[in-house]
């Protein structure tokens, strides 16, 4: 996600911070930043804040600010600034985020969602989510498929052993590290690439493919407009995208279970649905093997039609899958997603 950082600085010694000032700017650049406002007049709105001068700094992500400041040369310059002037910072995250964003934090998160799914603890995926999501696709057999996010290929190896040919891409290059561990132990035959989903039309030409995918992938991505103009260009005549997210209206900015009082939970609360926009999405569950943290989309189901139609798609079928009865029994947790719904699949049919 982009960060912004604002500093507000007294100058103390005029001719000292020159010198920083000639310097700083090539380490900011060569490590990414953005200057946005550096030094241009302040006009005050309110009589407790003065400031004398105001320095914006854009970055595409924190970890990317953070290794401009923790780098060599910035550290070289460092003396200067301090000796030079007073000032205070803070960073605040903008209204969007990038690929780099979501590699980082896939990247970071790679070896937990590995233990998550291949331990069984991932009962979502495995008792009803992966399973909804397979047989919304079918039939696959014979068919050549794109899983767009495919991660450590989860959803890859489960189409393949219905008898199709699957290509699996991702931007998070230790999450592809995880699927050619598995590829290497199996004969399902799964090509893996490390790539943006967003640029497939430029690694293939158009109608390359039957089935394009995403297993709760698609609202992961920065640009999920492009990915899915991108999703149609490589699919054949009739071909068709099948791929789950979050439902919209109970995955909002708020959400918070009413409980009875023994602490069982008997209805969700949901707010700001209409407000759509970037979210973080916490991983923070104690089954995991460590917590992290990935920015998502969230958007209005008529904000997901219109993104749709617009890519050359028809919405043919919506499915809300839910637990049975059975499974909310092995596994209390999964209670909840038969009181409202969880996920949402989409089934598109190629236009044009």
């Amino acid at each position: 996600m982009s960060v912004y950082m604002v500093i507000e600085i007294a100058v103390k010694d005029g001719d000292r911070y020159a010198q920083y000032v000639d310097r700083v700017r090539t380490v900011v650049e060569e490590h990414g930043g953005r200057y946005l406002a550096r030094g241009g007049r302040v006009t005050p709105l309110s009589d407790n804040w003065k400031p004398e001068r105001i320095v914006i700094v854009s970055f595409d992500s924190l970890e990317r600010l953070r290794q401009c400041f923790s780098s060599p040369e910035y550290r070289e310059l460092a003396p200067l600034r301090e000796a030079s002037t007073e000032s205070r910072a803070i960073v605040v995250e903008g209204f969007s985020f990038t690929d780099d964003d979501a590699r980082a934090a896939w990247d970071g998160g790679a070896d937990a969602f590995e233990d998550f799914v291949e331990s069984g603890k991932d009962y979502f995926r495995h008792e009803f989510h992966g399973p909804a999501l397979l047989a919304a696709c079918e039939p696959v057999g014979g068919l050549d498929i794109l899983d767009l996010g495919c991660g450590q290929g989860y959803f890859c190896r489960a189409l393949a052993r219905e008898g199709a040919r699957v290509t699996g891409i991702d931007l998070s290059e230790e999450l592809i590290g995880h699927a050619l561990a598995h590829k290497a132990a199996d004969t399902l035959g799964i090509e893996y690439r490390l790539m943006n989903a967003s640029e497939v039309a430029q690694h293939w030409q158009s109608a390359q493919f039957d089935l394009v995918t995403g297993c709760m992938s698609i609202h992961d991505m920065a640009n999920v407009e492009a990915v899915l103009r991108g999703a149609s260009d490589v699919l054949r005549p009739g071909g068709r995208m099948v791929f789950s997210i979050p439902h919209p209206c109970t995955d909002t900015p708020y959400r918070e279970w009413e409980r009875d009082e023994a602490g069982q939970a008997v209805a969700l609360k949901v707010g700001r649905y209409f407000e759509s926009g970037p979210m973080t999405s916490h991983w923070t569950m104690q089954r995991l093997a460590y917590h992290w943290h990935t920015p998502c989309w969230h958007y209005t189901l008529a904000e997901w039609s219109e993104l749709i139609a617009g890519s050359g798609f028809l919405i043919q079928r919506l499915f809300e899958p839910y637990p049975t009865k059975e499974q909310g029994a092995r596994y209390p947790a999964l209670e909840n997603a038969r009181l409202v719904p969880t996920v949402l699949i989409f089934v598109l049919a190629k236009l044009f």
